[in-house]
């Protein structure tokens, strides 16, 4: 695990994007802890928003909240790509699982 940590840093600094998301993905998928598995999901996403990639940042987001539905920095993803979006129901269900939570 620690190896694939340091694959994904690396290939993250030498530009190979898609081969580090990949390394995140697959420690996302092995993690023994929700929390953890959540944090890769995180990064994923946030590689994903930041590269343009909406529809996968949406995807990586909602997988955060598959391993931890209490997730507020991916509901925060979620909600700020439904407002860029001008997206009124994904909106509604981000904000209707805050609510819920609350």
């Amino acid at each position: 695990r620690e190896i694939l940590s340091i694959l994904a840093r690396i290939a993250g600094a030498r530009g190979e994007t898609e081969l580090a998301i990949q390394f995140l993905t697959d420690l996302g998928r092995t993690a023994t802890d929700k929390v953890e598995a959540a944090g890769y999901a995180r990064r994923v996403a946030a590689i994903h928003e930041e590269r343009g990639n909406r529809a996968d940042a949406r995807q990586a987001w909602l997988d955060a909240l598959d391993f931890l539905p209490s997730d507020r920095e991916a509901m925060a993803g979620l909600k700020r790509l439904a407002e860029s979006d001008g997206d009124p129901k994904a909106l509604i269900a981000v904000l209707q699982r805050e609510a819920s939570l609350a």
